[in-house]
């Protein structure tokens, strides 16, 4: 019986007799024909009939699909249900401010920080009624999969919860942007820029994955761009978690007797059971269109249309991709990757395309992860893994990112490759007469690597980072078992050079570790020539030496040697695919730019630290974090610093116990930031807890010791304190004096006892120690990094109060072109330095030159926002007391 549409809703008990009459009914139908017969009832019945009908057939989640409900009824029955929300509607710590959306899922609203703790824009989803009552906990599962996912390019989950109404609701981050593929559109991307957007998306979703979540409707719309350039991947409604292998396994039980044929997941993967509602035809997989269970190899497949389209500069239409997913080749797909990405090698472009969308998921990329290396394989050049390995290819890959090479020089490569080529074909045919020997080798370098590995791990005893019991050196006795190992080594392994080599590179990190240079520099540099020395060396085992030999140069203070070294070892580790390697590399990288004050610092680390979060090993995360945060603070972002700092001490303390030297490094690197932020007595116990750890850790003369106590100090002298500060600022001196005399800490530390001596009013003592400071700084730093250009002006401030007035002019001009060069002319900064330059000009007759500088003093106080009225008054009162002097100054007429 059909009911009648036009039939009024019932009223009391008649509507409970109305209700279960219905549900009979449409649990009489085929579960097909449910959805089309839901909408034959009255409007006023359909949200509660909805929900009877989920509870009946047992649904916890029934909007999911292949679920009780269908997506297109979905929209059908929950159009217009959803409440819409004032302006100024509070949930929670959050305010509505306007509807930006609506569909038949709910309504989403930008909204804002109601409670003042700090300002924050988000995006809050609101879903229907009719969810929440049949469905809360779907989206209590929902959150908790948002709530797992950070990452730098997925939309944040900030909060949950439930309305007054009992509607569930989602707080999100907000991403002011547009889809990627109408970004790249709109400001006519190369296609280098369209490869690295495309890399970031693949590393979202490899980071989803690595959380068992498979996002399921990966397409442009869900992926918008900011207008920093940041893409964010969004709407994880039709996510689902992997299931548990126990689910796995009740389902592989349940399908016994399937229909042969039926697609089957990628063995080894676990899979989801869902069906193909609430997918995007278009960019469905073949596994989901046929309502196969569903593994994150789909989400591989999505990726690699939204390669085609980004990199093509148009969607594929149709008939491409029914006939891609009916397993027929389109060349047509080649043709449309092209579009844009005339400048990549068009067969590598289509290959790539080709493997992730492979109608088998066996033959796709096995991970987001492994397409997003061969991204960056397209973007730097190299081979790309889709395409076929054979040398041939691989060399003209090569000689295409070394286009200076000559043509002879790829000819004799190829001639090389020839007669290569001929000699495999020759030694097949005695491969099995020499499989016996070839075991026997093999058993032998074994047993080689495993006393290699016994005899690293041993020598691991002695290096503090590598335990986690908190113990010192002092009590054990593996510093005996390094230096003797060390002076054995000399020795031992001779004819076996690279086991050697590995040994004497292990051993020179750890004396890196423990500050020992001196002990660790030959054995590095030892290592790294028996490497090179060696034909058949391991690419990764001659990067990893270079490596621990930019570290000892760079803490030395030898940059120049430090930046050949690093780079080498980044190049090298990219070539052969190691990524753990190049985390280490860029990491490295990362550290030596920012000793020399390069800005590309930020764009290195921030890249080791995604590395290590994908590859999830949380100790050299929070190391990652901490190096980024240190570049952070030298551009000025304290903020971003501060969680950076914040999140690594978590990390280290989770894992190390709250007595490791990890977990002291953080303590100093929130320490600074406190110092830096003005809240100088926040830091000092941080700092004492801090030295105590290192000391117990390293012995009282380690450079970490040096460190925190130089910081200590200064925290000290912040707070107007500088009998406290000047001992812990002469230890830290002491140390580095003894450790590495020709580093930069050395004159750092010195221009901070200088600045001691002119607080306490001691001029001349200060211009002493800065001379010291100036020098050892101009020895081992470039003529315009900061600290030099610091020292300069602290040193000419200290002279002219002295009346020094020839020999601080000069300083003190060098130090403010320098510093106007790196923080702008018009930074407010720089007053104190213009003042004195004007007062320097007075007193040279120079009078409009001094009225300029006077004059632009006052303009750049009075422009300042937040400048202080006192600094206002005495820069005018300064320029007035200029024209008192000199009555007839006819004014500003020369360039300050």
């Amino acid at each position: 019986m059909k009911p009648d549409a036009s039939e009024s809703t019932p009223a009391g008990g008649a509507e409970t007799r109305a209700l279960d009459r219905c549900l009979t009914e449409l649990l009489d139908l085929d579960p097909g024909e449910r959805a089309a017969g839901l909408l034959r009832y009255p409007e006023a019945l359909r949200p509660a009939l909805a929900g009877l009908l989920a509870a009946a057939l047992d649904e916890d989640d029934f909007l999911r699909p292949g679920g009780a409900l269908s997506a297109a009824l979905i929209d059908a029955v929950l159009d217009d249900e959803t409440p819409s929300l004032e302006h100024g509607t509070e949930l929670g710590a959050y305010r509505i401010v306007k509807e930006i959306g609506a569909g038949g899922m709910g309504r989403v609203y930008l909204g804002e920080r109601a409670d003042g703790l700090f300002a924050r824009t988000v995006a809050i989803k609101l879903v229907s009624p009719v969810t929440a009552t049949a469905s809360l906990e779907r989206m209590q599962r929902e959150q908790q999969i948002l709530a797992a996912l950070n990452h730098p390019h997925i939309a944040r989950l900030y909060d949950a919860g439930v309305t007054g109404q009992g509607v569930p609701y989602l707080v999100m981050e907000h991403v002011d942007g547009e889809p990627i593929d109408r970004y790249c559109q709109r400001l006519g991307l190369g296609t280098k820029e369209r490869l690295r957007l495309l890399i970031d998306v693949c590393a979202a979703v490899e980071a989803a994955h690595q959380r068992l979540v498979v996002h399921r409707d990966i397409k442009p719309s869900n992926i918008l761009v900011d207008s920093s350039g940041t893409a964010k991947l969004l709407d994880f409604g039709i996510a689902r978690m992997l299931e548990s292998e126990e689910d796995e396994r009740s389902r592989a039980s349940a399908s016994i007797g399937a229909p042969a044929g039926a697609p089957q997941a990628p063995r080894g993967e676990s899979t989801g059971t869902f069906g193909r509602e609430g997918l995007t035809p278009n960019y469905a997989s073949p596994e989901q269109l046929a309502g196969a269970p569903t593994t994150t190899s789909s989400d591989v497949y999505q990726l690699g249309l939204l390669v085609w389209e980004v990199l093509g500069g148009r969607r594929p239409d149709p008939e491409t991709i029914d006939a891609r997913r009916a397993g027929a080749a389109s060349k047509q797909a080649i043709a449309m990757a092209g579009l844009v990405a005339s400048g990549l090698p068009l067969a590598d472009v289509a290959a790539v395309i080709n493997k992730a969308l492979a109608v088998d998921p066996g033959q796709r990329y096995p991970t987001a992860d492994r397409l997003r290396e061969d991204l960056s394989n397209l973007l730097d050049a190299r081979p790309v893994v889709a395409r076929s390995s054979g040398n041939l290819y691989r060399v003209f890959r090569l000689a295409a990112r070394h286009k200076l090479a000559s043509v002879l020089g790829v000819a004799v490569v190829l001639l090389l490759v020839g007669l290569s080529m001929a000699y495999t074909v020759r030694i097949a045919a005695e491969r099995d007469a020499t499989r016996l020997q070839a075991e026997h080798a093999e058993r032998a370098r074994s047993e080689t690597e495993q006393v290699v590995d016994f005899l690293s791990g041993l020598f691991r005893a002695s290096d503090p980072y590598a335990r986690d019991d908190g113990r010192g050196p002092g009590e054990l006795s593996a510093r005996e078992l390094l230096d003797h190992s060390s002076e054995q080594l000399r020795t031992a392994l001779a004819d076996q050079p690279l086991a050697r080599a590995r040994l004497l590179s292990e051993v020179a990190r750890i004396y890196s570790q423990l500050g020992l240079l001196d002990q660790a520099e030959p054995l590095a540099r030892e290592s790294l020539r028996l490497r090179e020395a060696t034909p058949d060396v391991l690419g990764s085992d001659l990067a990893q030496s270079r490596l621990v030999l930019a570290g000892i140069d760079r803490q030395r203070g030898h940059f120049e040697d430090a930046a050949t070294l690093v780079d080498d070892a980044v190049r090298a580790y990219r070539d052969i695919d190691d990524r753990r390697g190049l985390a280490r590399a860029l990491g490295e990288k990362g550290n030596l730019q920012g000793d020399v004050g390069d800005a590309d610092a930020i764009e290195s680390l921030t890249r080791s630290l995604e590395i290590w979060q994908e590859l999830g090993v949380a100790e050299q995360e929070a190391n990652a974090r901490l190096f980024l945060a240190n570049a952070l603070i030298r551009n000025g972002r304290n903020a971003d610093a501060r969680a950076q700092r914040e999140a690594a001490l978590r990390l280290q303390e989770a894992r190390f116990g709250p007595s490791h030297p990890a977990v002291a490094t953080a303590l100093v690197g929130i320490a600074d930031l406190y110092k830096n932020e003005g809240t100088p007595q926040l830091a000092v116990p941080l700092l004492e807890r801090a030295l105590k750890i290192f000391e117990a850790s390293f012995g009282a003369q380690d450079i970490r010791v040096a460190v925190a106590a130089n910081n200590l100090g200064l925290t000290y002298a912040d707070q107007g304190d500088p009998k406290s500060a000047r001992p812990y600022l002469q230890r830290a001196l002491a140390i580095y004096q003894v450790a590495r005399p020709d580093h930069p800490s050395v004159g750092q530390i010195l221009d901070n006892l200088g600045t001691l001596e002119w607080a306490e009013g001691r001029p001349a003592a200060a211009a002493s120690i800065y001379r010291q400071a100036l020098s050892q700084l101009r020895r081992t730093l470039p003529e315009d990094h900061f600290y030099v250009l610091q020292a300069r002006y602290n040193l000419g401030e200290a002279l002219l109060s002295l009346n020094q007035v020839d020999e601080a002019a000069p300083l003190l001009k060098e130090s403010l072109d320098g510093l106007a060069a790196k923080l702008g002319a018009d930074n407010v900064a720089l007053c104190a330095g213009w003042s004195y330059l004007a007062k320097i000009a007075e007193m040279r007759g120079e009078l409009d030159r001094a009225e300029a500088l006077f004059a632009r003093v006052l303009m750049l106080r009075e422009a300042a926002p937040g400048q202080d009225a006192a600094e206002i008054d005495a820069a005018r009162e300064a320029l007035q007391a200029f024209h008192r002097r000199h009555p007839r100054a006819a004014g500003p007429t020369a360039q300050p």
